[in-house]
């Protein structure tokens, strides 16, 4: 993720961790397994620029 990732929400689900993260221009989905210390992340929303010109 980065070490400019924000933790917006992180809850504990067993053994797992889970929530989303902030990146520059991602919202983030982790889960992270303790037992395994194994990190799963998805992209939910990625921010981008428009490439279109504004009509006159």
């Amino acid at each position: 993720m980065g070490p400019k990732a924000k933790i917006l929400t992180a809850e504990v689900h067993g053994d797992e961790v889970r929530g989303l993260a902030f990146c520059p221009g991602k919202v983030i989905r982790y889960v992270f397994a303790a037992q395994t210390q194994r990190l799963r992340t998805k992209a939910l929303l990625s921010l981008t620029r428009s490439k279109r010109k504004p009509a006159a």
